[in-house]
């Protein structure tokens, strides 16, 4: 004996009407029976109606980051990427895809962005890519996170951009945090989120946030940290096969660093707490870890 069962699905997409299809409860009707057998119920909403609830941006399609990393340039041109029968032009030179295709991993959490979806906003003249990982079934943004803030004084140049996911972003805000730090305030977020309210949980990170920050460096990069040395060259932390972290020059990082993993970019300037020696290479601590950099790409001051 079968059974029957009624099963309500709910599809959301949008559309465009050409000049001879001006009901759109039809031809969402008619889609979806392509798709399904017997009888349908369909509901739509017009989409300026969804924006007013907060939807900015109409998404395209979806993309693996191998359909789009490896085919990002320094030159001002598209490529085509096709979505159905529709086809989209989009300019690969952004600097998150550089950053991106450096690492899709959060530096700090290791969250891993796993899909690219093609999105446009109102006001674009041409769509664009955006990185996503997925925790906890929902989509989390990927960003290019300055590591010495903007607001403070930080460039829009490579050594100073690193991935982070965008919960990570939001909780480091504009401080002077290692990733540690960081990497701290995650934990603590991730354990009190469904236990306090919003503006109490709000409180805690951003106590929490104010006795782990440190003072940004000063003009000449002086350490602000006790025994700590201050990087003297823009650097990439690699993971070698063995597993280790190194660090090397960021730009020679290009040539001897293939085949490795990038985990981070460290910036000129940036104080990093020390830790030993070993030969004429220093010990130094990075996301509860440790990596190796040669001796002369850094500089030691001892702060009282």
């Amino acid at each position: 004996m079968t059974k029957r069962y009624k099963a309500t699905a709910v599809v959301q997409w949008e559309f465009e009407l050409g000049e001879n299809e001006q009901n759109p409860f039809k031809f969402a009707h008619d889609e979806i029976s392509k798709m399904l057998s017997g009888d349908v119920s369909v509901r739509i909403a017009k989409v300026d109606k969804c924006k007013k609830r907060g939807r900015s941006h109409m998404i395209l399609g979806e993309f693996s980051p191998e359909d789009v990393l490896p085919y990002v340039t320094s030159s001002d041109e598209k490529r085509e990427y096709r979505v159905g029968k529709k086809q989209f032009f989009v300019r690969m030179n952004s600097h998150r895809y550089f950053v991106f295709r450096s690492s899709r991993k959060c530096v700090s959490c290791g969250l891993e962005g796993i899909k690219m979806l093609l999105e446009q906003h109102p006001n674009d003249k041409s769509p664009h890519f955006n990185l996503y990982a997925e925790e906890d079934g929902q989509l989390v943004l990927m960003t290019k996170d300055h590591i010495h803030a903007k607001s403070c004084g930080g460039e829009d140049r490579h050594s100073n951009y690193q991935t982070m996911c965008s919960v990570c972003n939001n909780l480091k805000a504009s401080s002077n945090l290692t990733i540690e730090d960081i990497r701290q305030l995650r934990e603590l977020y991730d354990q009190n989120k469904n236990r306090l309210s919003k503006k109490k949980l709000a409180a805690l990170i951003s106590e929490t946030r104010k006795k782990l920050e440190t003072p940004w460096p000063d003009e000449e990069g002086s350490a602000r940290h006790k025994n700590s040395v201050v990087v003297q060259s823009d650097l990439s932390i690699l993971r070698t096969g063995d597993g280790d972290l190194v660090g090397m020059p960021l730009y020679e990082s290009v040539d001897k660093g293939k085949g490795m993993e990038h985990i981070a970019s460290v910036k000129k300037g940036t104080p990093v707490a020390y830790v030993s020696q070993e030969g004429d290479r220093l010990v130094l601590p990075f996301n509860g870890e440790t990596f190796s950099v040669y001796q002369g790409l850094t500089s030691y001051e001892e702060t009282a």
